[in-house]
């Protein structure tokens, strides 16, 4: 489970890592290898500063009303669908079976997670919350105060490190 989420986080990693000079497209590349960001990954979601900034990211950006349109819009896009209403029907009946079988509602949810649908809605949510008025300013903060924990910095440097 952590090197799926691992993966995910590699983008906004990269993203984070553009800010630091030192980083160039081959360290970024050794870097950024699916061991080496779970293991970034770990110490992230461990860690009580980074918790607590991103609880601080997210209700700063749900407070935003650009951002409640766009989740709005979003969700209404993703229940009007009468194929993933169908595809989540399905995927219950699934889970509430009387033999629920894991790996088949795994890759039942991973179908309609990963459906264009479905990623083509939350990419364009993710776009307009990101555009949002104020996003930059409380994503710019959520790293600085993160940034500022030495144990994140540890994990931090030793990611960066050879």
């Amino acid at each position: 489970m952590i090197a799926k989420l691992a993966t995910s986080l590699a983008h906004a990693l990269a993203v984070a890592l553009a800010r630091d000079t030192r980083w160039t497209d081959p360290k970024l590349e050794r870097a950024l290898t699916a061991d080496r960001v779970a293991t970034f990954a770990v110490a992230v979601f461990g860690n009580r500063t980074a918790r607590m900034a991103t609880a601080r990211l997210i209700a700063g950006e749900l407070a935003v009303p650009e951002v409640q349109q766009e989740l709005h819009r979003a969700l209404s896009d993703l229940a009007s669908d009468p194929s993933l209403q169908s595809d989540a029907v399905a995927l219950f009946d699934l889970m509430l079976s009387s033999q629920p079988d894991p790996v088949v509602i795994e890759a039942k949810l991973r179908k309609l997670a990963m459906s264009p649908r479905v990623f083509g809605i939350a990419n364009h949510a993710i776009q307009g919350v990101i555009a949002a008025p104020g996003s930059p300013q409380l994503a710019d903060a959520a790293i600085d105060v993160m940034a500022g924990d030495p144990m994140l910095r540890r994990a931090y440097e030793d990611l960066a490190t050879e």
